[in-house]
């Protein structure tokens, strides 16, 4: 009996510091923010975002589990806060299966400080009514859980079910309900129901290219607007200056009459000529030409 008691006191000093470091160890949230906004960017989607602080007793790195609901799919984002900047998780996420209805997200904090983001699709309509419940599936216990729905800017008529809360403005000018939970312990689920009327699908933050409109419709009567009408003037003015012009210029060049240009070039062509000699026969009296040596009529030798 000494050395069975002694081999199971063994044992158990063993296991006792292994199962101190689990209890240190165990993920829990010193706060959860949930924000809820419908119709914020995407629509007939609720962008839903947590906004996580790790309680003072996890040692870090911590792996963490989150379920989303399978029909968002992947997160639009997983990240951590180091003092106000937010940087995605530096070792990513994984897609570590499905547990029902809800898809698990793990992922690796280094941080205390968690942002996890994504899209809902389950937002219902019934006519102008629509409805949307947010469930905090109970993954990790949460000391003080806040849960803050955004109530777009076309809305009425909102109705929070557990109606405790508060309806506030913030500094963007959206109004906000805030619902706080307080503590909530693990594995407890809690379920919050939101629905307002809407009449249209008109977005609190459209990211979509708009197409630039004229603020009116361009027509004859737009100023600095030029007609046919009111351009044909000038053209054929311009057109009937130019057909003047050049009737101007070939009557200058062309009126002339034919012997006008052939006393023109004659007088030219005398003027350019040097003045030359005349010569004469002393035999007969002929006029030589310029050059000869003998008289064309006679023979005779000329003098000159």
């Amino acid at each position: 009996m000494r050395r069975w008691f002694l081999l199971i006191l063994a044992v158990i000093l063993l296991l006792a510091p292994q199962a101190a470091v689990h209890a240190q160890n165990e993920v829990s949230f010193q706060s959860l923010e949930v924000d809820v906004w419908p119709e914020y960017d995407q629509e007939l989607k609720v962008l839903v975002i947590y906004r996580i602080e790790l309680a003072p007793t996890v040692k870090l790195p911590a792996e963490i589990t989150l379920r989303i609901p399978s029909q968002a799919g992947a997160p639009h984002a997983v990240a951590e806060m180091s003092g106000d900047t937010l940087t995605n998780m530096a070792g990513g996420y994984a897609l570590a299966g499905r547990d029902g209805d809800y898809a698990l997200v793990r992922f690796t904090a280094t941080l205390p400080e968690i942002q996890v983001e994504y899209y809902d699709p389950q937002l219902t309509q019934d006519g102008d009514r629509r409805t949307f419940v947010y469930r905090w599936p109970g993954d990790y216990a949460v000391e003080d859980l806040l849960v803050s729905f955004q109530q777009p800017p076309t809305a009425t008529g909102l109705q929070v079910q557990p109606s405790m809360g508060s309806l506030t403005t913030g500094t963007d000018g959206l109004n906000y309900f805030n619902l706080a939970v307080g503590a909530v312990t693990a594995a407890t689920p809690f379920d919050v129901e939101f629905s307002y009327v809407k009449d249209n699908n008109d977005l609190t933050n459209p990211r979509t290219f708009q197409e630039t409109t004229p603020v009116s419709s361009v027509t004859t009567t737009t100023p600095g607007r030029m007609t046919l009408t009111q351009v044909l003037p000038w053209l054929l003015g311009g057109l009937g200056l130019a057909l003047i012009a050049g009737g101007i210029l070939w009557y200058t060049r062309a009126g002339r009459s034919p012997e006008q240009h052939a006393r023109v070039r004659r007088h030219r062509s005398t003027e350019d000529e040097p003045a030359q000699e005349v010569a004469f026969c002393h035999q007969c009296g002929k006029r030589a030409s310029s050059g000869d040596v003998f008289c064309r009529s006679c023979g005779t030798r000329l003098k000159n």
